[in-house]
């Protein structure tokens, strides 16, 4: 089955209407993809108008550069989308997160309960580690990375080669993990000593 979310079903049925009301055919959708260095073809148009092809963010910004019609437009200000925890966030609350990164769809501590759940374990063990609350772990990491703890550590695993996503790389994706996070807490620990003075 596709990768396809509810957003990409919403963008299929617009770009349905787009074809419909201004007549335009599926390769010229295509063409004006491929113009923007997108391997498009009317086929893949039809993957996605059908519901079978999901779409990048960049994929979406072209279709919006292509048309000419910014996201909101193409959406329609009024559509909803159910998130994963089951909240409806209009097209405009999209736009705007997109666009400025404040899209009010919930308070930031909710947004981040979203987050994968070792995400949440990494930050809990690093907090017990360094003896301070998660929350306060959470922001001294968005203070010295810009992001949470468990990002910059994934960021840091070096692959080399190896599927850490494969079931019996699980322990090896572990171990790097463990070996990437001791340098962290130490960087972590020396900005919650420096804020101390």
């Amino acid at each position: 089955m596709a990768d396809v979310d509810e957003l990409d079903g919403l963008l299929a049925a617009r770009l349905r209407v787009v074809l419909e009301a201004e007549g335009q055919r599926r390769e010229d959708i295509a063409h004006g993809m491929a113009l923007l260095g997108f391997r498009w073809t009317g086929n893949t148009v039809s993957q996605v108008i059908n519901g079978r092809r999901g779409l990048s963010v960049l994929e979406v910004a072209g279709l919006c550069e292509a048309l000419g019609s910014p996201l909101l437009e193409l959406l329609g200000p009024e559509a909803q989308v159910t998130l994963p925890n089951g909240r409806a966030v209009t097209a405009d609350q999209i736009a705007n997160a997109v666009s400025t990164g404040g899209g009010d769809w919930q308070a930031r501590a909710t947004v981040r309960a979203l987050f994968r759940q070792d995400a949440d374990e990494a930050t809990a063990k690093a907090a017990r580690r360094l003896g301070a609350e998660p929350h306060e772990v959470e922001e001294a990491a968005e203070a010295l990375w810009g992001r949470p703890l468990s990002a910059e550590r994934d960021g840091r695993i070096k692959a080399d080669d190896v599927d850490l996503n494969a079931p019996e790389n699980r322990r090896t994706l572990q171990a790097r993990r463990g070996h990437a996070t001791r340098p962290l807490i130490e960087e972590l620990r020396t900005y919650f000593a420096e804020r101390q003075q």
